[in-house]
């Protein structure tokens, strides 16, 4: 993590935690493209960990960038 992104995460752990409703906090989602199938397995790894059903739901949709994985800027 770099530490912009660092200071985003915390500006809206910050952000976060003064509001009730959880429809109106932020969040950050994202995928390190420059690390594509790297960040996929850590993602899928600790997915697995907490909810496996899902973790075999999230790898189908995971299943559209098979065909840059032998070239990841594709």
């Amino acid at each position: 993590m770099n530490l912009e992104v660092e200071q985003l995460v915390e500006w809206m752990r910050t952000r976060n935690s003064k509001i009730g409703q959880a429809e109106k906090r932020v969040g950050f989602y994202g995928l390190d493209v420059y690390s594509l199938l790297e960040s996929i397995e850590e993602a899928l790894t600790q997915l697995k960990q907490i909810d496996p059903e899902l973790a075999m739901k999230a790898r189908l949709r995971y299943q559209c960038f098979d065909p840059y994985m032998d070239d990841e800027q594709e």
